[in-house]
């Protein structure tokens, strides 16, 4: 199981990258059996663990809500492979430093950022993650169809649905910067109305609409619109508002 010096910092490079198990085995064409072994050596010294903080419920509502829009889990126990991404439009500057911020808070450590093609992706390689998110969440196979939270007494606590519905906006919303409306969509029919719940508990008033397409699912989309905007951006503060 000996590697070269150049073979090890080659891991090193692509462990910090946030590379699976196959995607290293495939770039270095090492055994996975090898790759596997050296890997858990490399990440037993340098990684260091996350500390998730469940008990800042803002946040906590924030990087569960970015995650329900713009979100994936990777997890495979017979491969080591844990990961959860979070997918940005490299050009929304402001949405990529918040929230590459507000998830490293969360979790006590940097997490890894990166460009790919259009998009920037934040990931966390962790089980710890990904066993939180499926604490926290609810999907099957279609996440973007069957996504919603999994405690709807959480919705109950102002805290928690600011960060959540902020982090819903700022992934699945479109702030009108020609006129004062706000839209939220989702093909969830649960994610859509864990958002009104929201909504409802502060006070504010929407309109929603369902879209018939043909040969695709039911889209499910909510507008705020006039004064209401103003006591949204007041309150829940999207960054996509800036």
């Amino acid at each position: 199981m000996a590697i070269s010096i150049q073979t090890r910092n080659k891991f090193i490079a692509l462990i910090k990258k946030g590379k699976s198990l196959n995607e290293i085995t495939k770039i270095t064409g090492v055994g996975k059996t090898t790759v596997y072994y050296h890997m858990r050596k490399i990440r037993g010294r340098r990684n260091k663990p996350i500390t998730i903080k469940k008990d800042n419920l803002e946040l906590l509502g924030e990087v569960l809500g970015f995650f329900a829009g713009d979100g994936s889990l990777v997890n495979r126990p017979d491969k080591w492979d844990y990961r959860v991404k979070f997918f940005l439009n490299i050009k929304e500057v402001l949405v990529v430093k918040n929230y590459n911020d507000s998830i490293s808070r969360f979790i006590g450590k940097p997490a890894t950022l990166f460009n790919r093609g259009s998009m920037t992706i934040i990931q966390i390689t962790s089980k710890d993650f990904c066993e939180f998110i499926k604490d926290y969440l609810k999907f099957g196979k279609s996440k973007t169809k069957t996504i919603e939270l999994k405690n709807k007494d959480l919705l109950k606590n102002i805290r928690f649905t600011i960060g959540f519905m902020k982090g819903l906006i700022d992934s699945d919303g479109y702030v009108r910067k020609d006129r004062k409306e706000i839209y939220f969509g989702s093909i969830s029919r649960k994610l859509a109305n864990d958002f009104i719940s929201g909504l409802n508990l502060l006070s504010i008033r929407f309109k929603e609409y369902i879209q018939k397409r043909q040969n695709c699912n039911d889209f499910y989309k909510i507008r705020i619109s006039g004064v209401e905007v103003d006591r949204f951006n007041k309150i829940i503060k999207p960054i996509k508002a800036s």
